[in-house]
């Protein structure tokens, strides 16, 4: 019986510090470390802030981009794609915010009011189990002492049974407080495990419901980047593939200049054309093919006279050829000189023509 009695109290009493344990690891441990986790909570909350703002500005230049493919010759799918890029991120981003908002609301700011009221009350929740065990520990204790006190005065009387009925109702109240004892340590015991996980309960609820959101933003991304990703890559796939306008403006711009190029080639002939390939096959006094007739400037129309050729100039009156104004055999040396001036004359005049002719060929 003893023995049954001190286990029964070694037992009690470790429950006891387990309870109390059990609360004080709430108030030193679990609290501090909330409050720890609230704090890189709100850190990690103000760094998704900034990726927010800086996204953002990314996506407006994004936007920018877009701006300047739709205005460009070439490019004008490539600005489509790329303001659907942009308000597929907006959506992302959209759903990014609203992660955020539960994130703080929902987590954050419930732990942050539950971390501030929990010491408080775990501090006297504490109080009263340590006041109550006390109360009925001291109570137990006291009708113990009363029952040694009546045993001893039991052993030292004459007549030991005359307190025999008074010893069992002394046993019987320390049982029934013994009792009443363990219920208390037991039911102490299992309130304050039940503390314990209502609050790590409470943290993986606030926890899932950030979850629920999150997968959320990232579904909405998923759906989204998969269904446009393939048409981006399909648009980027050729990057020599020209919009069907400018092929019809290249088309044209080709068939206008193979159009020009064989009219020069199969018959058609320029000014300029006829500078360069017949002008070899001139003998000099011949005239220019196609020339219009140029007027004379005036310091060769002493050579032109009367639009006559040098040859009116080196005959006579009679039909006899004169060399610098004489006839006969006599003037053959001065002959020769006047013919050389003459064929220089008549180079001087042909260039003169070819110089005009290119020009006017140029123009």
């Amino acid at each position: 019986m003893v023995l049954t009695e001190d286990f029964k109290m070694s037992r009690t009493d470790e429950v006891h510090r387990i309870t109390e344990n059990v609360y004080k690891s709430i108030m030193e441990q679990f609290n501090p470390c909330l409050r720890n986790f609230v704090a890189m909570g709100k850190s990690y909350e103000k760094a998704l802030s900034n990726v927010t703002f800086a996204a953002k500005g990314y996506f407006d230049a994004l936007v920018r981009m877009g701006e300047l493919a739709s205005e460009s010759q070439g490019s004008k799918d490539m600005g489509d794609v790329l303001f659907q890029m942009a308000e597929v991120h907006r959506q992302i981003q959209v759903q990014l915010e609203e992660m955020l908002k539960s994130f703080h609301n929902e987590l954050l700011s419930e732990l942050e009011k539950k971390v501030e009221l929990d010491a408080r009350y775990l501090t006297a929740a504490l109080k009263k189990y340590q006041v109550e065990h006390k109360s009925k520990g001291e109570s137990l204790e006291k009708c113990q002492a009363e029952l040694k006190k009546l045993r001893r005065k039991s052993q030292g009387s004459k007549n030991p049974s005359k307190y025999g009925e008074k010893e069992m109702q002394f046993v019987e109240t320390i049982s029934s407080k013994q009792s009443e004892l363990d219920t208390f340590i037991a039911e102490g015991y299992k309130t304050a495990l039940s503390e314990q996980r209502r609050r790590y309960c409470f943290l993986v609820d606030r926890q899932c419901a950030v979850a629920k959101n999150s997968s959320a933003y990232h579904g909405k991304g998923k759906d989204l980047l998969t269904q446009k990703i393939p048409v981006w890559q399909q648009a980027c796939s050729d990057p020599n593939k020209l919009p069907e306008r400018a092929m019809l403006l290249v088309q044209q711009m080709g068939s206008g200049s193979s159009t020009g190029t064989a009219s020069l080639t199969m018959g058609g002939s320029s000014p300029l054309n006829t500078s360069k390939s017949n002008l070899s096959n001139l003998v000099i006094s011949d005239p220019i093919p196609g020339a219009q007739p140029l007027p004379v400037p005036p310091e060769l129309a002493v050579f032109m006279g009367g639009g006559l050729g040098h040859q009116a100039r080196l005959m006579g009156s009679d039909g006899m050829s004169m060399v610098n104004g004489t006839t006969g055999l006599h003037g053959e040396e001065e002959y020769c000189y006047s013919g050389a001036v003459t064929v220089l004359l008549d180079r001087i005049i042909l260039r003169w023509i070819s110089i005009s002719e290119l020009r006017r060929g140029c123009r």
